[in-house]
C-alpha cells in the first residue's frame, strides 16, 4: 500500500491509498492457446482465480472508499466500510487493512482498539511498517514517549527510501522535544523554575524543531523567574528568531531589561508590543507600563541604592512611622479567603512567615499576636478578588495588596500608628493566573512591611520594599530592607 504524510488530523498523520488488482485477462489469453484436451486442469485454476479476482475486486472497492473516509476524518464510517472488506477472507489487503482500522480508532481517541488492530495487523504481515507507525502516533498521544521512540525505529528499518526515514527523524525530533516541553511547563506553572530550566534545555537541544520558539520562551520566563534576567533577554530573542510575529516575547525582554534597571532598553520592547498589539486595551496598559518606567528611570537615580539602608530616604518623604511600644503585643486578625479564585489553605502562613521575619529585624522589639475577632486588631489582613489599585503620579497603578495606615489619635508629629488595613489579592494581579507560594509571599512581606512603619518604598529593586515586584527580589528582607526596620525602633526595650 503505497502512503504519504498526512496534512491533516495529525501533525504525522498518514493517508491511505488501495492497490491495483492485476486481473486474470492474462491467464485468460494464454489458455487461448492450448488444445482443449489439455485445458482441463487450466481451466479449473482460471476459474479459481476469476473467483480470487472477483473476491479481491469486492475488497478493495471497500477498501478504497474506507481510506478516502479515513483521510477525510470519518473514522467510524471508515471502520465500518473496513470491518466489511475484512469478511471477505484473507487478501493480500489484510495487514493494510488492520492498521487503517486502527489509525481510525486512534482519530477516535480510542487507544485500546487501536492497538489491538495494530497487533492484528503485524501478526498478519510482522513487515507493516504502516502499523509501526501508527503505534508511535498512539504511543506519543499517550504520552508513552519510549515506545513511541521504539516504533519508529522499527518504521525506519523497513523504510522504503530517505523521504520516508527523515519522516520517522522528524517525528523523532519532535517526541523529543515534547517529552520534556510538557513536564517543563507544569513545573514552570507550579513555580517550579530550576526543574523547568533543565527539562527546557534538554528540548532546546533539538533546535530547529516546531517548538523551538516556545521552548526558549519558556526558557526566558525560566530563567527571569530565577534573578537571571540576562541569560533571560538571551533566551528570548532566541525565541524570537523561531517566532518573529510573537509579540508577547517583546514585552517579556521589556521586563527582563526593567529588572535590570536598564529603562530605555525596557521602553525599546514594550514599545514593539504596543506597535503589535492589535488589542486596544493591551495597547493601552502598555501605554501605561511605559509611563510607569518612565516614572521608575527617576527613582532609580536615588543616590540612597548604595548605602546599608533607606531610614533617610523614608524619612525625609515622611515615611516612617512607628507603633507605639506600649501597644505590644500587636493584635492580628486574619479573614478566611476560602472560596475565592486562587485562594490557598497556606496563604495565612505567608503573613505570620511575614510577622516573624519583621519582628526579628525589628530586634525583637516588635511582638504580636493572632486574634480571631477583627474587632479586636490592631492589623486587619483581608484576602480579596476584587482588582487592586494605588494611585501614584495621578495614575493608577495594578498592585497586588494595599495597605492603609491610620494615625495614633495622640496629636504626635510625626505620627505613630494607630490602625492598618491590609488587602491583598488572592491571584496574580497581572495576568490574572494563580500566584506562585514565592509570589504570595513576597506580597506579604511586602505588605506587612508597610503596616510595621515601613509606610514609603526603597529605591533599589533587590529590596522587598522596593516600590515594584522585580525578579531580583527574594521571597525575603533584604539586609537593607532589615536595617532600615531595626532603625525605625532601635531605641525601644527589647520584649525577650
Amino acid at each position: 500500500m503505497a502512503r504519504q504524510e498526512a496534512t491533516s488530523n495529525t501533525p504525522h498523520g498518514q493517508k491511505w491509498k488501495g492497490g491495483r488488482i492485476f486481473p486474470p485477462l492474462y491467464l485468460a489469453t494464454v489458455l487461448a492457446f492450448f488444445p482443449a484436451s489439455a485445458l482441463s486442469p487450466a481451466r479449473a485454476q482460471y476459474q479459481n482465480y476469476t473467483a480470487d479476482y472477483n473476491t479481491e475486486l469486492a475488497a478493495s472497492r471497500l477498501i478504497s472508499k474506507g481510506y478516502s473516509q479515513l483521510n477525510a476524518g470519518h473514522y467510524e464510517a471508515a471502520i465500518s466500510t473496513l470491518s466489511q472488506a475484512l469478511r471477505y477472507g484473507p487478501t493480500r489487503y489484510q495487514a493494510d487493512i488492520l492498521a487503517a482500522i486502527g489509525s481510525a480508532h486512534r482519530g477516535l481517541k480510542q487507544y485500546a482498539q487501536a492497538i489491538t488492530a495494530l497487533r492484528e495487523s503485524l501478526k498478519v504481515n510482522p513487515r507493516e511498517k504502516s502499523a509501526y507507525y501508527t503505534f508511535a502516533i498512539v504511543y506519543y498521544e499517550q504520552k508513552r514517549y519510549d515506545d513511541a521512540l521504539a516504533a519508529l525505529e522499527r518504521y525506519k528499518m523497513l523504510a522504503k527510501d530517505h523521504k520516508e526515514e527523515k519522516k520517522a527523524d522528524d517525528f523523532i525530533k519532535d517526541i523529543q522535544c515534547y517529552r520534556h516541553l510538557m513536564p517543563a511547563q507544569e513545573a514552570l506553572f507550579a513555580g517550579r523554575k530550576l526543574e523547568a530550566k533543565e527539562l527546557l534545555l534538554k528540548a532546546a537541544q533539538q533546535d530547529p524543531s516546531p517548538v523551538s520558539g516556545a521552548v526558549h520562551r519558556m526558557l526566558a520566563h525560566a530563567y527571569r523567574g530565577m534573578g537571571n534576567s540576562e541569560q533571560a533577554i538571551v533566551e528570548g530573542q532566541m525565541a524570537l528568531q523561531f517566532e518573529p510575529r510573537n509579540k508577547s516575547i517583546n514585552y517579556v525582554i521589556g521586563l527582563c531589561y526593567k529588572d535590570l534597571g536598564k529603562i530605555d532598553e525596557a521602553i525599546a520592547y514594550v514599545k514593539r508590543f504596543a506597535q503589535a498589539e492589535s488589542d486596544p486595551n493591551e495597547r493601552q496598559k502598555a501605554r501605561e507600563f511605559i509611563q510607569d518606567l518612565e516614572d521608575d528611570r527617576v527613582k532609580l537615580s536615588d543616590t540612597s541604592n548604595g548605602l546599608p539602608d533607606y531610614f533617610h530616604l523614608l524619612l525625609s518623604q515622611g515615611q516612617l512611622h512607628p507603633w507605639s511600644q506600649s501597644r505590644m503585643p500587636l493584635k492580628i486578625f486574619v479573614s478566611d479567603g476560602t472560596g475565592m479564585k486562587g485562594y490557598r489553605s497556606n496563604f495565612p502562613s505567608f503573613i505570620t512567615k511575614s510577622l516573624d521575619t519583621w519582628v526579628k529585624a525589628s530586634g525583637n522589639k516588635l511582638s504580636y499576636q493572632i486574634v480571631d475577632n477583627a474587632a479586636q486588631a490592631d492589623i486587619q489582613v483581608e484576602w480579596t478578588e476584587d482588582y487592586l489599585f494605588k494611585e501614584e503620579e495621578g495614575r493608577k497603578r495594578a498592585a497586588a495588596g494595599i495597605t492603609a495606615n491610620q494615625p495614633e489619635h495622640n496629636g504626635n508629629t510625626p505620627w505613630n500608628i494607630g490602625h492598618s488595613q491590609i488587602r491583598i489579592q488572592t491571584f496574580d494581579c497581572l495576568s490574572g493566573d494563580d500566584c506562585t507560594d514565592d509570589d504570595m509571599y513576597s506580597t506579604c512581606l511586602h505588605e506587612i512591611g508597610h503596616s510595621l512603619g515601613l509606610c514609603g518604598h526603597s529605591a533599589n529593586y533587590s529590596d522587598i520594599m522596593y516600590f515594584g515586584a522585580t525578579n531580583r527580589q527574594l521571597p525575603a528582607a533584604t539586609k537593607r530592607d532589615k536595617a532600615t526596620m531595626g532603625k525605625l525602633y532601635e531605641h525601644y526595650q527589647s520584649r525577650l
